[in-house]
């Protein structure tokens, strides 16, 4: 689901987003929201992106003026020059100090804003000699709810991961990213160890052999039984569904080869085709 194009967005715009890069959170599942919320908090602790709030009302806007000295050691001081204050309605966005988001994100509870506040998009030092510095007249109450994350440090955190969207081995970004990638080719993997083991090992049935689009090799009936369990499993796990194995030589074959390529592992489009097509019939 595409989301509206706005500068600022909300957790939920945010999920939506995630998802169109290739990380889902179902916010529907307590667990999964609290995951989503983690991801962000930890992306602005490491100042990946920032926390913003829109405020319109009275605030106070001290604009300082200054020269740099030398103390009688050679330091370097600052000599006020000139102090402003004016009251201004403000109508814009303003920083989230880091202070309070773990209230806000982790613990989903409200806090309470009466100080100085940085203005999002401008530098406290506008020229050299001059500090521009907002206080808030009142006290602002601020909700999960009046979180916004900038859509353009989004869009520069995850630049290189949008231009190689469709594509395999891309760093992560997010700690808690689904389970499309890793974790469904090493379980593809070590079950096709272990059925070629069994193909070794076990006496086969005509009657229970299971042709491949490659050789037509026979397989055991428990392990086929096995392995279309497992695929149909992983598949979901990994939040495709019947709609992604309508081609069993589509995008996700082509998904699951390159990252297996990327892991050093090899398996054949024409073997991922047969266990989509068996997960397509359970599913």
């Amino acid at each position: 689901m595409n989301i509206l194009p706005k500068d600022f967005l909300s957790v939920e715009d945010v999920a939506k987003y995630f998802e169109e890069v290739g990380y889902t959170y179902d916010l529907d599942m307590k667990y999964e929201s609290q995951r989503l919320l983690l991801d962000i908090y930890d992306l602005i602790n490491q100042s990946k992106i920032a926390a913003v709030f829109h405020h319109y009302g009275k605030i106070s806007k001290e604009i300082e003026l200054f020269d740099i000295a030398e103390d009688s050691r050679g330091n370097p001081i600052k000599i006020p020059l000139y102090k402003e204050n004016n009251t201004m309605t403000a109508d814009g966005y303003f920083y989230i100090e880091k202070e309070y988001l773990k209230d806000l994100l982790l613990n989903e509870m409200d806090v309470k804003v009466d100080r100085y506040i940085g203005k999002y998009g401008e530098t406290v030092s506008i020229s050299e000699g001059e500090n521009i510095f907002y206080h808030l007249d009142d006290i602002v109450k601020i909700s999960i709810r009046d979180v916004r994350i900038p859509r353009r440090e989004l869009d520069a955190l995850f630049e290189e991961r949008l231009s190689h969207m469709g594509k395999i081995g891309n760093h992560k970004i997010l700690q808690g990213s689904p389970k499309t990638d890793k974790q469904i080719i090493d379980e593809l993997q070590a079950q096709i160890i272990k059925l070629n083991s069994e193909k070794e090992n076990l006496t086969l049935q005509s009657e229970q052999r299971v042709s491949t689009s490659l050789d037509d090799e026979p397989i055991h009936h428990k392990s086929v039984g096995s392995m279309q369990v497992l695929v149909t499993t992983l598949i979901k796990m990994a939040e495709y569904d019947k709609a992604d194995l309508t081609d069993p030589y589509g995008e996700l074959n082509k998904l699951i080869q390159a990252k297996a390529e990327a892991l050093g592992l090899s398996v054949k489009k024409d073997f991922i085709a047969k266990w989509l097509k068996k997960a397509d019939e359970v599913l």
